[in-house]
């Protein structure tokens, strides 16, 4: 498998129940925040992601492939053996029940469980990613250099 493509609608935020072998498909977080998920209970969630500092990487690898099809529309598993074909390193972490994973913005994660889940996911900020936010809006569109 190199990209699959699969329908809006499949990822949720909040407080949500999963089937067996729920997919969350490769996204970046609203509005570049952090993101809390909380797994209450169930099976394991196991999650690829991919670093801040790959993500410029991996992005212009999809892209070159399909250049119309955007990153940020929740669409795309990507089978992690094309992150290794592409030298594209990438976290893996497994989240037990009552496990709180937190994902910094900037990141792409996806994940899947084969199991039954409930889980949680909050959006949130640090006072650092305002600070981010403000200088990148004050530096590209107000053009002060």
């Amino acid at each position: 498998m190199f990209w699959l493509l699969i329908p809006n609608g499949f990822n949720t935020q909040n407080v949500s129940t999963h089937e067996l072998a729920a997919i969350f498909l490769i996204s970046s977080n609203k509005q570049n925040l952090c993101q809390l998920n909380y797994h209450h209970e169930g099976g394991v969630r196991y999650w690829y992601i991919i670093t801040v500092e790959q993500r410029k990487k991996f992005e212009d690898l999809f892209q070159e492939n399909n250049p119309s099809i955007c990153i940020e529309h929740d669409e795309i598993l990507i089978d992690p053996l094309l992150f290794d074909k592409h030298n594209i390193k990438y976290k893996k972490v497994t989240q037990k029940p009552n496990e709180i994973l937190i994902l910094s913005s900037g990141i792409l994660p996806q994940s899947f469980t084969q199991d039954e889940i409930l889980s949680e996911s909050i959006d949130f900020a640090f006072m650092i990613n305002s600070i981010k936010i403000l200088f990148y809006i004050i530096v590209n569109y107000l053009q002060i250099k």
